[in-house]
């Protein structure tokens, strides 16, 4: 290795990184096979969800997009997510984890969140669902 760790060993160095950065509603399948096939994929995903860098939530990393990253980045590094994330990434996990099945505690449990963050959550989607705002 030259001295870049795991990134001397990233698949994305030899590949096109227009690939990595599809137009909104693109396709990302051709990044995300690359990482896929990837040996450090696990540090790079790691690294995106880690760094704080201006631009973090962009493209393909890890072989995760934005949003899923997001929601991941929530779960893991709740401390490293920027506000303005946070309640995207909130009500992501929610829809994720939520069924007829759950109390309230019981997601609030599954999302890392004190029960009143749930009610929260559940309202806005209810809100967006009548068309009252835009949910994640």
């Amino acid at each position: 290795m030259s001295g870049g760790g795991w990134r001397d060993l990233a698949r994305c160095a030899e590949t096109d990184p227009e690939i990595f950065f599809p137009e909104q509603g693109g396709r990302s399948t051709a990044a995300k096979a690359v990482c896929a096939s990837c040996e450090v994929s696990d540090e790079c995903l790691d690294d995106a969800l880690r760094t704080d860098e201006p631009g973090w939530e962009h493209g393909i990393r890890g072989g995760m997009g934005p949003g899923e990253r997001r929601v991941l980045r929530a779960e893991r590094y709740p401390d490293h997510v920027p506000q303005m994330y946070r309640r995207e990434a909130g009500i992501e996990t929610y829809k994720r984890v939520h069924g007829d099945f759950l109390t309230t505690q019981e997601a609030a449990r599954a999302c890392g969140v004190h029960e009143r963050m749930i009610g929260r959550w559940r309202d806005t989607i209810r809100e967006a669902e009548s068309g009252g705002i835009e949910a994640a």
